[in-house]
């Protein structure tokens, strides 16, 4: 790492103090363009609820509409069948060979599939939009649970839950923003997609372990933790800088495992993982 790099990150727990108490908008531009000193103001004057909940919220609406997007454009509707159909299809093909499954029972599943898309817009919408928000939230406090309590062992100090929580809400305009990105990207080239790794530009589904790696290299996920782990730096004014980055993207692999391996009992993911 060069000299910049590492005077960037020495410069992450200076006292500099602000005059002025940041407002609303000036943490939210500001997460993208000077998060640390967005982070280092909000040690200053203390966290508040909103300093976490207007992200989370920002990020479930867009989240929502992402999914609107796909029963509610009918070209992007036929590609999102298009894709679930093939991975069904591949899901069950070793099953089909071997006898276990009929393909008429995997073309009975994807005539079930068919027919949820032909409805487009209808009343189920509302309960899977309860569904993903009550999923996602779950996400996010099993996450912040995780890392606050990660960060308080190897810390061995005090550390305050609101700070942990704005360290981790914060940067989630950096995954509402990602969102936002993903539809207008949609709707130009009426294709859904779930985010901007390797996996999905190249169609691989993270069913495998393999495929859920490469689903890692998302952009804005990436972005995102990084941010969280300048956050968790400055909040709690860890001094073992590298340290906390290698345990924040450890942690979130892991953790992405633990939903791998829930998805893998009941099924669900979510329209896009934190």
């Amino acid at each position: 790492m060069d000299s910049n790099s590492n005077g960037r990150l020495e410069n992450l727990n200076s006292q500099e103090l602000e005059e002025f108490e940041s407002s609303g908008l000036e943490k939210l531009i500001g997460i993208f363009v000077e998060p640390v000193r967005i982070f280092k103001s909000i040690k200053q004057f203390g966290s508040n609820i909103y300093d976490w909940l207007f992200p989370i919220l920002f990020f479930l609406i867009t989240l929502l509409l992402a999914d609107l997007m796909v029963t509610a454009i009918p070209s992007i509707r036929f590609s999102m069948l298009e894709k679930q159909a093939t991975e069904i299809r591949e899901k069950f093909a070793p099953l089909i060979a071997d006898g276990t499954l009929t393909e008429e029972a995997v073309n009975e599943e994807i005539e079930t599939l068919k027919k949820h898309y032909a409805d487009g817009l209808t009343s189920t919408k509302l309960t899977e939009a309860f569904y993903i928000t009550v999923i996602e939230l779950f996400k996010f406090l099993v996450i912040f649970l995780f890392f606050h309590f990660l960060i308080k062992y190897l810390h061995h100090g005090e550390i305050k839950f609101r700070d942990s929580l704005t360290a981790l809400g914060l940067p989630l305009y950096i995954k509402a923003f990602g969102n936002v990105f993903l539809i207008i990207a949609g709707l130009i080239t009426s294709t859904y997609l779930s985010d901007m790794s390797i996996a999905t530009l190249a169609g691989i589904s993270n069913d495998s372990i393999f495929g859920f790696l490469l689903h890692k290299s998302d952009l804005f996920s990436i972005w995102y933790f990084l941010l969280v782990a300048f956050g968790f730096i400055v909040m709690h004014r860890l001094s073992n800088k590298y340290k906390v980055i290698v345990v924040i993207f450890s942690a979130w692999i892991s953790s992405g495992l633990f939903f791998f391996w829930l998805v893998k009992l009941f099924g669900y993911s979510g329209p896009n993982n934190l």
